[in-house]
């Protein structure tokens, strides 16, 4: 079944780590399924609760407790944005890091080289 094909291959990912749905398409299963079959079942794995979206095509694998999915936290999505220098926060959280102001922004915005499109909206 191909949906043991993905689900073996995102055991790999650690818990809250992020990936992109339509690199992961292109680089490992293009030559397994349909694209079309493929987003149905990152849908269906999504409804099931294997994985959580917090942005369009923007995944990842939650961290099952006792009580449920722990949910990933700020801190875990900026510093994949901003690993290994490939992003920075800007606005006025990074204005507020320099003490250029006491400002404090509702919205976090980061300049990132790992992003896919121009832009992306996180947890709308």
């Amino acid at each position: 079944m191909k949906k043991d094909i993905v689900m073996d291959y995102l055991v790999s990912y650690g818990e809250n780590e992020l990936f992109f749905v339509e690199a992961l398409y292109r680089n490992h299963f293009s030559r397994e399924m349909t694209e079309a079959a493929y987003y149905k079942m990152v849908e269906r794995l999504c409804h099931e609760g294997m994985i959580s979206k917090i942005a369009r095509g923007t995944y990842y694998k939650p961290k099952m407790t006792k009580y449920g999915a722990v949910p990933l936290s700020n801190h875990d999505i900026i510093a994949f944005f901003t690993q290994q220098n490939t992003g920075m926060e800007i606005g006025y959280t990074m204005y507020n890091q320099l003490g250029l102001t006491t400002q404090v922004s509702k919205e976090i915005q980061l300049l990132s080289s790992n992003l896919s499109g121009k832009t992306k909206r996180l947890r709308d």
